[in-house]
């Protein structure tokens, strides 16, 4: 729990390589860097792929410090279950999201809940999936090619059926097309910004520089829809404190949905997602002396 205020999860997918057993049920090709050929049941090429099984994990992050600097990355696991075979993962992790919140016996169900994500977790499945439970708040981050688009307000959905010939129909929701790779060309200001200095891991100091989008929206997309379901769009920039130069070629953008998302601060929200990698560490460790 990074305070007092909310429970912080860490939600990802990985990998479970199981090449050498052939007769189990239901192996499926599953994702796997700098692949190496060492068994008859392996995929023949150097491809990213091998064979085994995808599980889901939702983690508890357990720093002390809001920053977590000097502590260690402890990220228990609260939940794992296999993913199934040709479902739909996103689905399945809101399902297995949904599951947790709404166990009675755990101390989640009526506290403020904040959910970090990949990217591949930005789709309307996952968030229309979860979209329900009142408490939660998903951080998730953004690819840098995708679109958003800002919601009308009232004036503007009136100046918009003003606009009609026969002024009938539903009331429009999309306004402007955003390119997050292109926000240097935005006319759009943020609706809220801030900056602040911190240290990093190998003592280097770090200039953050935050801006929030509100209202933002993406498209409803496989029979999802998105029309009512705005999220505050945050992209974060760091550069040396020194030198003013950037210390990643590209800003980090992070989509933040759910009721309750105007309760985290800008500092929070970057805070919250910068220990989302803990969850990296537990399965390094999983797998290796847990025998996961």
């Amino acid at each position: 729990m990074l305070n007092e205020k909310f429970w912080l999860f860490n939600t990802d997918s990985s990998s479970l390589l199981r090449p050498y057993s052939s007769t189990l049920p239901q192996l499926r090709y599953v994702y796997k860097p700098n692949n190496q050929v060492k068994s008859n049941n392996q995929v023949k090429s150097n491809k990213p792929v091998d064979v085994g099984y995808e599980f889901s994990a939702i983690g508890l992050s357990c720093r002390d410090r809001l920053d977590g600097v000097a502590t260690a990355p402890w990220n228990p696991p609260l939940s794992l279950r296999l993913i199934p075979f040709e479902s739909n993962r996103n689905s399945f992790t809101a399902t297995q999201v949904s599951d947790l919140l709404d166990n009675k016996d755990l101390p989640f169900k009526d506290s403020l809940c904040i959910n970090t994500l990949d990217s591949h977790y930005a789709t309307p499945e996952y968030i229309v999936g979860t979209a329900g439970q009142e408490k939660l708040v998903n951080i998730i981050r953004m690819r840098s090619n995708r679109n958003v688009w800002r919601k009308l307000n009232p004036a503007q959905q009136k100046t918009r059926r003003a606009q009609r010939p026969n002024k009938q129909g539903a009331d429009a929701i999309y306004g402007q097309a955003y390119q997050l790779n292109q926000v240097d060309q935005w006319e759009l200001p943020p609706d809220e910004q801030t900056a602040f200095c911190f240290r990093l891991s190998n003592g280097r100091k770090a200039l953050v520089e935050i801006e929030k989008y509100a209202q933002m929206m993406i498209r409803t997309k496989r029979g999802k829809s998105m029309k009512d379901k705005p999220f505050d769009l945050v992209s974060i920039r760091l550069s040396d404190a020194q030198s003013g130069k950037a210390i990643f070629k590209k800003c980090l953008w992070l989509g933040i949905w759910g009721k309750e998302r105007k309760q985290l601060t800008l500092n929070e929200t970057f805070w919250a997602y910068r220990n989302r990698f803990d969850l990296e560490h537990f399965f390094r460790f999983g797998k290796q002396r847990l025998l996961l």
